[in-house]
């Protein structure tokens, strides 16, 4: 049965490379539309296959809603490190480029950035909870008791994530209800300035980009930690 999962995760890893190795398929026009929803499916039964081979399935009695919240816990752990992954590796270089001095263009593609990460931040906040609550359930499954945060390799690293969680949602927080509203505001505030004023950062862009590189630092914490539990 394994082994059968492990060939399903081959398999559905293959996918996304056999399609970019089609050129007739990757220059047709309806790809950017099919894109985003066939990722999601093949990244989904992923997930999926790694639940079956994880842990959750050999919880007795409980097989299948042990597999599927461990699915759910991947799935929402997935949106939201991955996404503070492509935020940080993706979105911010692509800004910095976009935005070099002598563009022009610096508030304009700061606006369109900060718009993004607005975006993207009703998916954490639907993710974390998922993550949350799920998690509570695996941890129940394997610790039956508060000593055992202490005693069981499995409670200290479970006590390492819970912390680094709470570290990487102060974060989220700190540039979501404070930097990311004052930086709007002051481009509102500087709409108007001419072209080599719009080249200048508003003070708190270079916080606010420090805390978006970390951020997925601490998630890839959490994933060791996930890893070793």
């Amino acid at each position: 049965r394994l082994a059968a999962i492990f060939w399903a995760q081959v398999a559905l890893l293959l996918i996304p490379a056999d399609a970019s190795g089609r050129p007739r398929l990757m220059n047709d026009q309806r790809l950017p539309r099919l894109a985003l929803p066939a990722a999601g499916v093949v990244g989904a039964g992923y997930l999926l296959a790694t639940a079956l081979s994880g842990h959750a399935d050999a919880v007795a009695q409980i097989t299948a809603s042990s597999v599927l919240l461990d699915w759910l816990h991947l799935l929402a752990s997935s949106l939201w490190i991955g996404g503070m992954a492509t935020i940080a590796l993706v979105l911010l270089p692509a800004f910095q480029t976009t935005s070099a001095p002598g563009s022009g263009s610096g508030y304009e593609t700061l606006l369109a950035f900060l718009t993004v990460l607005n975006r993207y931040s009703p998916v954490a906040f639907a993710a974390v909870p998922v993550a949350m609550v799920t998690g509570i359930f695996n941890a129940q499954v394997h610790l039956s008791s508060f000593d055992q945060f202490l005693t069981l390799p499995y409670g200290r690293l479970l006590m390492i994530k819970l912390g680094l969680i709470a570290l990487l949602l102060l974060i989220s927080a700190s540039h979501f209800f404070y930097t990311r509203p004052r930086l709007r505001h002051a481009i509102a505030g500087q709409g108007h300035a001419a072209p080599s004023d719009q080249d200048v950062a508003p003070a708190g862009f270079p916080s606010l980009t420090r805390r978006l590189r970390l951020e997925p630092l601490l998630g890839a914490g959490v994933l060791l930690c996930v890893a070793l539990m």
